[in-house]
């Protein structure tokens, strides 16, 4: 993440919480949502800020405006990493 736009945080574990805890607290960054696939979306907010469809997010967050950042835990981190980067980069996000 290199610039200071506000950040999307990709997923809904205790991961991207600690990932929303350390951008508000140790980051002049801003987290302003959270997105997973509309298959895992369970709530409307996490931590106070939106949960979006990752399916959604293009029209609600582009990436001209944010940034997309991806915590995940050590199970599958590689290829489910790869497949959130490959596909926001396709999208256009900068991570």
């Amino acid at each position: 993440m290199s610039s200071e736009k506000p950040v999307v945080i990709f997923g809904l574990n205790d991961n991207a919480s600690l990932a929303c805890f350390y951008l508000r607290c140790d980051t002049a960054r801003r987290p302003s949502a959270f997105s997973v696939h509309r298959a895992y979306v369970d709530r409307d907010t996490h931590e106070g800020l939106p949960v979006v469809p990752f399916e959604d997010l293009l029209n609600s967050h582009p990436p001209s405006e944010y940034e997309l950042f991806a915590p995940m835990s050590p199970r599958r981190a590689n290829a489910d990493r790869q497949s959130v980067f490959e596909d926001g980069k396709n999208r256009g996000y900068d991570f």
